[in-house]
């Protein structure tokens, strides 16, 4: 893992969480990228990575995703018992991805020797309103989450889109504790950075879009936004590691039509 700053967030950042007994830390960065930029690389994303579908066990896909690795790294990437591996040689697809690393650490630490850069990313494409990821941390065995500091970059590009993060439920950390729910959105070119044990001590959701949640299952109107239902804010996740509230197949002809406007690509870099 990377070294995580312990030093009060950069101007220009909003504070999300501040914990030092977990040492646990979340900032958010309001277009870091500019709108210019942010519209490039999403664009070039969108066409040069080699994504593959994620499905939930009903089969629903859930998301598209793919794996980057540079400086010499050949690992792979797991969701569940689900393997993504390092993406084939692809200069376009690599160009796209170090012109966005670089842009990213000079706005985000110009300080940080290019040979200190992080040199792993998992990427996301959301393309459907009922596409989403369940409660989760990013502890994989991987990165070294759960034994030691372990800084997270991630940059959002396209659609906005909600993001939640909570702590662990105690007693139950597959489970949200649901009165520590903080709730955000996150637009183009926007960037998240979580640090220190925030993979050992919480979980992050992005849900699906409130429209595509409203067709999947009406909800009561005395539900609160700070304590979402379990049967949408469960963990939920499958073998594959895909979540388990996926669009239903009575949806997709409408979200079909409502693709274009909720694309979005969530880029998030890691140190291996």
């Amino acid at each position: 893992g990377g070294s995580s700053s312990s030093s009060a967030p950069a101007p220009g950042s909003r504070l999300l969480l501040w914990d030092e007994g977990r040492r646990c830390f979340a900032a958010h960065w309001p277009r870091l990228l500019p709108a210019d930029h942010a519209l490039l690389f999403f664009g070039g994303l969108r066409a040069y990575a080699p994504w593959e579908e994620l499905r939930s066990k009903a089969g629903t896909v859930t998301r598209q995703t793919c794996w980057y690795v540079r400086d010499g790294c050949r690992c792979d990437y797991t969701y569940g018992s689900t393997r993504i591996r390092a993406s084939a040689p692809n200069p376009k697809f690599e160009n796209c991805m170090e012109d966005l690393l670089a842009t990213l650490c000079e706005k985000l630490c110009p300080a940080l020797p290019k040979e200190q850069w992080p040199n792993s990313a998992n990427l996301n494409l959301y393309t459907r309103p009922s596409h989403s990821v369940a409660w989760h941390a990013d502890d994989e065995s991987l990165f070294l989450g759960r034994e030691e500091d372990c800084p997270i970059l991630s940059v959002s590009l396209g659609a906005r889109r909600e993001f939640w993060l909570a702590l662990k439920r105690p007693g139950d950390p597959s489970e949200p504790w649901l009165q520590s729910v903080l709730e955000l959105d996150l637009g183009d070119g926007d960037v998240l950075t979580m640090e220190g044990l925030c993979q050992k001590h919480c979980l992050h959701f992005v849900p699906a879009e409130p429209s595509a949640r409203r067709r999947r299952r009406p909800r009561p109107s005395a539900r609160t936004a700070a304590a979402p239902p379990r049967a949408a804010a469960g963990r939920g996740l499958e073998e594959d590691g895909a979540a388990s509230c996926g669009s239903s197949g009575e949806d997709s002809a409408e979200e079909e039509e409502e693709e274009e406007g909720c694309a979005r690509i969530n880029v998030t870099w890691r140190w291996i």
